[in-house]
């Protein structure tokens, strides 16, 4: 049975309100949501970033497919050096999503200030292979890396070295 009960604020067409019972069910669902909704979320999938700097360089990243390796290296673009990836051992299970450049500090806006250069790198599927950046003046004839950093990557629990077959 429903109580009916006459909107006073507006005089308007009467409400149905429910039962005390159901109000009691409602309150224990909600209370059950609000409980397990956060575990499920957890849970459920959401990518995990790795963030790795130069000081990391030579480390085995052990990465699940959805995840996604942050890169951060030190810069000064103005000086004509940047960050050059080679990606081809990584390529069947990777790709570059984003790269950019922050300005560190309050000499951010200042001319020839060093900053970092941020590479986002989305795992898209099992492999295993390096990432491997470069430091150098890309529109020299013939580029010397000033710096070198690698990583290995490993995918899915893919074995390294990678299989040849």
């Amino acid at each position: 049975a429903r109580c009916r009960v006459r909107n006073r604020r507006t005089f308007g067409p009467v409400a149905e309100v429910p039962p005390r019972r159901s109000i009691e069910v409602m309150r224990v669902v909600i209370a059950i949501m609000w409980l397990v909704l956060p575990a499920l979320t957890a849970c459920g999938g959401d990518a995990d970033r790795v963030v790795v700097t130069d000081a990391d360089s030579g480390s085995e990243l052990t990465v699940s497919s959805g995840d996604e390796v942050e890169v951060r290296l030190e810069s000064n673009p103005s000086t004509g050096y940047s960050w050059q990836l080679d990606t081809r051992t990584i390529d069947s299970f990777a790709h570059v999503r984003s790269s950019d450049y922050e300005a560190t500090g309050d000499d951010g806006d200042r001319v020839g200030s060093a900053g970092t250069e941020v590479f986002i790198i989305e795992i898209t599927g099992r492999g295993a292979g390096v990432l491997r950046l470069e430091y150098l003046r890309p529109f020299d004839e013939l580029p010397i890396p000033e710096r070198i950093v690698e990583y290995i990557i490993r995918a899915d629990g893919a074995p390294w070295p990678p299989d040849d077959s």
